[in-house]
């Protein structure tokens, strides 16, 4: 029994310091979390539940850490109002994260489900992807709709070495306004949020859309969503050739997905973990009141 009683003791306190450990992890997750980009999340619903989901991260990893305090106290003190703290503190982190671990299942699969539609034919992915292509026919090109055929978006590219040859070739046959001089008018620019057509036709008109598509594109380091392009539109042109020409989809795609997962692995951690502490605890009161009770009969036996 006091072998027993050794290693259920010890495990509680490697419990309780992984508890801190957990606590620890869920701040740094929330301070991570935080620095998301908020223009990926396109509705406000989304938004507020990505500020609400941190929040609440960064409360659960304050708690969590004073339990793994308490808890480590209570069992080295032997003080069984901490140690019941522990142990019902540890019922709920095991029940919550069990169920965030179900709903990790669930976000996965909803989005194996959902984003299947690399050619972006429906739904929201469509009217982002419409979007692009309208920027597409404008930037550095020639506005067709116009009777004079007058540049409506020249682009200035100066750095002509992040394309190979035949990356060039085809970037002029496409786009009639690519310059690599000011003399032009209008004033050729290095991004379209700062050609004269952009902001007077598209961008009060497609706002949301254009914080999606210029956020896709600062951080996958790629154009466009199923539609893409050899050049950027809201980073620098000459900042560097994007990662591929064929849209962010399957990044954006992959990024989803690997949330999911880390969520996935995380909550399955942490739920094993506490549902060990709670029944270690229940096993240690056990044997805790064993020896007390066998003494006393003892005594009254001799008596």
């Amino acid at each position: 029994m006091g072998c027993c009683e050794g290693f259920v003791k010890i495990y509680l306190l490697i419990g309780c310091f992984f508890d801190a450990a957990l606590g620890i992890a869920c701040i740094v997750l929330s301070a991570y979390a935080s620095k998301v980009d908020e223009d990926l999340f396109y509705k406000q619903n989304y938004k507020d539940y990505k500020k609400d989901f941190c929040i609440a991260l960064y409360v659960l990893g304050g708690v969590t850490i004073a339990t793994g305090i308490l808890g480590a106290y209570g069992f080295l003190k032997k003080m069984k109002c901490l140690q019941s703290i522990f142990i019902i503190l540890n019922i709920i982190y095991c029940a919550a994260f069990a169920a965030i671990f179900g709903l990790s299942i669930y976000a996965k699969n909803y989005i194996n489900d959902q984003m299947t539609d690399s050619q972006c034919l429906s739904g929201d992915m469509a009217d982002y992807n419409t979007v692009f292509e309208q920027l597409q026919g404008v930037w550095c090109n020639i506005d067709l709709l116009n009777a004079t055929g007058s540049v409506s978006c020249p682009c200035l590219a100066t750095n002509l070495s992040q394309w190979s040859d035949s990356e060039l070739q085809q970037i002029r046959n496409t786009k009639k306004a690519f310059k690599q001089n000011t003399n032009w008018v209008p004033i050729p620019t290095e991004t379209v949020l700062t050609c004269n057509y952009f902001i007077e036709y598209i961008a009060q008109q497609k706002a949301d859309e254009i914080k999606l598509l210029e956020a896709v594109e600062r951080n996958f380091k790629c154009t466009g969503v199923c539609s893409g392009d050899l050049v950027y539109y809201f980073n620098d042109i000459n900042s560097g050739r994007p990662d591929n020409a064929d849209g962010c989809y399957h990044q954006i795609r992959d990024k989803l997905i690997d949330w999911s997962g880390y969520i996935y692995i995380i909550s399955i951690i942490i739920a094993v973990i506490t549902f060990l502490n709670v029944f270690l605890a229940f096993v240690n009161c056990c044997i805790g009141n064993k020896p007390q009770n066998y003494s006393e009969t003892k005594r009254v036996e001799q008596y």
